[in-house]
């Protein structure tokens, strides 16, 4: 494809590009306005990566709330819930530990089922039914500093190819997003770094140096 794709709602227009580069590892940083929001994306840029390049990295949101900037920082992930509550109650074990305020209080959440939703509140670290959890579908948990989402649902790709090269040179972007997805709020604090890298569909494939180090740049970075 030689064209650029008319102007459409599947992608947004007047985006502007920057270039990053981490160790081996080189990438594109988008941004652009998405209704009231400050949409940022981190795109892979490796050529001689083929499972990094091309590929949605980091998707950052921030909207302009007044005096502090709310910022929503999300991913896709491809673990199975099983192994996403493990990770997770590993991150919530250290969490508390170094923060003992949290420790014997309960907190909200919402976990849906099979599509079904509930709501309740927890203690940290969870007791895990891991029968009910293997199938999860949604969940969200609302901690002190922010709260964070996380879906398992279908792996839906953005297809790599000529069309990157072709959308960047005219300033656009695929509105697509990855899935499924594992969302955290930045706006307070960095806290959920640890876990975002942990969980992040390429944190096998790269050192967590290198997913940090791109956290930083084009999520806690707007915190500075």
């Amino acid at each position: 494809m030689d064209d650029i794709p008319p102007s459409s709602d599947t992608y947004y227009t007047g985006v502007s590009w920057s270039t990053g580069h981490i160790a081996d590892f080189s990438y594109l940083i988008a941004e652009t306005e998405a209704g009231k929001r400050q949409h940022r994306r981190v795109i892979g840029d490796s050529a001689n990566i083929p499972d990094w390049s091309g590929r949605p990295i980091l998707y950052v949101d921030t909207y302009d709330s007044g005096d502090e900037p709310e910022v929503f920082a999300y991913a896709r992930h491809a673990l199975s819930a099983v192994s996403f509550f493990a990770k997770l109650n590993e991150f919530l074990e250290v969490l508390v530990q170094e923060n003992s305020e949290l420790r014997n209080t309960s907190f909200p959440f919402l976990l849906a089922i099979n599509g079904r939703a509930r709501v309740g509140e927890a203690t940290l670290p969870f007791q895990v039914d891991w029968k009910n959890i293997a199938r999860t579908t949604f969940f969200r948990l609302d901690l002190p500093f922010g709260a964070f989402t996380v879906e398992f649902v279908q792996e839906k790709l953005v297809a790599p190819g000529v069309n990157f090269r072709v959308l960047v040179k005219g300033g656009m972007l695929s509105r697509m997003i990855e899935t499924p997805l594992v969302g955290f709020d930045f706006s307070a604090s960095d806290l959920y770094k640890p876990l975002l890298i942990s969980t992040h569909w390429a944190a096998e494939l790269v050192p967590p140096e290198v997913l940090e180090g791109i956290v930083g740049e084009a999520a806690t970075a707007v915190l500075t």
